[in-house]
């Protein structure tokens, strides 16, 4: 990749496999702490922890199509004290999730 993400946070929806999982990698081994979130618990915790490039991956259990879902996740404690205090979400991949209708 071009651009490096060294010390920047980046969220990826649907990050537990295909697309999503390749997404949530490429950005960690591009230096960025990515925070995948997916409801495949069991297929994001074999995604996490240190990459290649600095980076990191850390999963979070999010329903992307429940607004409550997105609302609690947010309320959440960060997955640790300094996940976020270097840096704001600098990009996000929504690539899961259809709407109820």
């Amino acid at each position: 990749m071009l651009i490096r993400f060294d010390g920047r946070t980046a969220i990826v929806a649907g990050a537990a496999r295909g697309i999503g999982q390749a997404i949530a990698r490429s950005l960690a081994s591009d230096g960025a702490r990515v925070l995948a979130c997916d409801l495949l618990v069991d297929d994001l915790a074999s995604l996490t922890g240190r990459v290649d490039g600095a980076g990191e991956i850390i999963a979070a259990e999010v329903d992307v199509t429940d607004e409550a879902s997105i609302a609690e996740s947010c309320a959440r404690p960060a997955p640790r004290p300094t996940f976020w205090s270097t840096s704001p979400a600098a990009c996000a991949a929504s690539n899961r999730g259809r709407w109820k209708r």
